[in-house]
């Protein structure tokens, strides 16, 4: 989820009272914060869209900006969730959680799971290293092959991370990121979706339970966040290289696309805006 316009990707804040009604979690609400200018980075993705087919020079790491970084700005901008955090919390830099709905589950109507284990956590934002679909045959299929314990055959992104072809991440703009750090550790977590909801998830020992206090795992969900793991079919050839494009950008709050030749399966993305203290 990088590279988004989040200037008018939100609705108004909410009244004070109607926060209180919804977010019980958050008892004191910052001020109104001045609306911050667009960061400089937002007009470049249609602009690169455009020009695509024209200039293929290599674009430096720094322009492969975040949504999950401009999203956060947003927040701040149009919610002020950041400036306090409950008794009990501490602040920290946004993490963000890739969570996976229950099996045959609708995401508006659950607030507790027993699938924790399948849950990761990107402890940095991945957008700024990610890498754009066109240049992966350059930047990742090309590079150095290096196999691990399980006979992977991982490339390493400019960025320093590891691809493997067989488990890949993609996010709604066309970026490959880097995989979450599996499972998500137990403890509580203030979360967020950016939206009307900050409440507290509890990851529980054992068993991979999990809940929130307040809402639902849909309200705590970042909808122009979409996040998709991809797996080749029983060796078959689905690869990055396989994905349409075109297919690119997601709306917010639909389905990642398919890629031929692999199985998806997509997450929801949380906001980590505090831990137990």
């Amino acid at each position: 989820s990088l590279l988004c316009k989040v200037s008018s990707g939100f609705p108004p804040s909410p009244s004070l009272q109607h926060h209180r009604q919804i977010t019980t979690i958050n008892h004191h609400v910052a001020p109104p914060i001045p609306r911050l200018p667009p960061p400089l980075h937002m007009s470049k993705l249609d602009d690169e869209n455009e020009n695509d087919n024209i200039n293929k020079k290599k674009k430096p790491l720094g322009v492969r900006r975040s949504l999950f970084i401009s999203t956060s700005l947003a927040i701040i901008t149009n919610l002020g969730l950041l400036y306090a955090a409950p008794p009990g919390f501490r602040r920290i830099p946004i993490q963000f959680i890739a969570a996976l709905p229950p099996r045959a589950s609708d995401s508006k109507m659950i607030s507790s799971g027993s699938n924790a284990k399948e849950w990761g956590l990107w402890t940095a934002d991945p957008g700024p290293r990610g890498v754009f679909l066109h240049d992966y045959e350059t930047d990742i299929r090309t590079t150095t092959t290096i196999t691990n314990n399980n006979n992977n055959n991982n490339k390493m992104a400019p960025a320093g991370w590891k691809f493997d072809e067989n488990d890949w991440w993609l996010e709604e703009h066309g970026i490959i990121m880097e995989s979450p750090t599996f499972p998500l550790a137990v403890g509580r977590y203030l979360v967020t979706g950016g939206r009307w909801v900050t409440t507290v998830l509890e990851v529980e020992e054992g068993g991979g339970r999990w809940n929130l206090r307040d809402g639902t795992l849909y309200d705590v969900t970042h909808l122009p966040c979409r996040s998709a793991r991809y797996k080749p079919k029983g060796g078959g050839i689905g690869s990055p290289s396989m994905a349409r494009r075109g297919d690119f950008p997601v709306k917010p709050g639909a389905v990642m696309p398919d890629v031929d030749g692999c199985d998806k399966v997509d997450y929801a993305v949380l906001f980590v805006i505090g831990v137990e203290a």
